[in-house]
């Protein structure tokens, strides 16, 4: 349930880009109504980074990622989320290392455009969803779901 609020509040959160000042204030409002909102139905406190300034949540596990720009990010209680704009070779990249890292591939699904892989191990449960970028079609989004691991 925590994992899908937090993409639900991502895929609103991506729906308000910005590129000028105006745009920039409405994003920091839409940041944190989307915040508030999703800390009175989680009961905990949850943060949310955009833009070009967005960087990992504190408390974010030693989990491969790719080499690229961090487009958002978000935490809440022990869950959190985080969505890079990189490459299909960084991408494939952070796949092989997650399995040599000791992760388990529990599944695996790959459509024409999107594929959907999830990893665990002893401590972490790692979603990745890898998607052609909207904005630029050279690159890829990998987005990120991570909670602990449940026993």
């Amino acid at each position: 349930m925590l994992a899908g609020g937090l993409l639900i509040a991502a895929a609103a959160i991506a729906l308000t880009g910005c590129s000028n000042p105006i745009d920039q204030l409405v994003q920091a409002g839409t940041e944190q109504v989307i915040e508030r909102v999703a800390e009175e139905s989680t009961g905990g406190q949850v943060d949310i980074n955009t833009g070009s300034g967005a960087s990992l949540p504190d408390g974010w596990p030693d989990i491969p990622t790719p080499d690229g720009d961090i487009l958002m990010s978000a935490a809440a209680n022990e869950g959190m989320t985080a969505t890079f704009q990189t490459s299909q070779s960084e991408a494939d990249r952070v796949v092989a290392d997650l399995r040599a890292a000791g992760y388990t591939e529990e599944a695996n699904m790959e459509t024409e455009d999107i594929r959907i892989v999830s990893f665990v191990n002893d401590e972490w449960r790692v979603g990745l969803t890898i998607s052609p970028d909207s904005a630029d079609p050279d690159l890829i989004t990998v987005m990120y779901v991570v909670a602990p691991a449940m026993g």
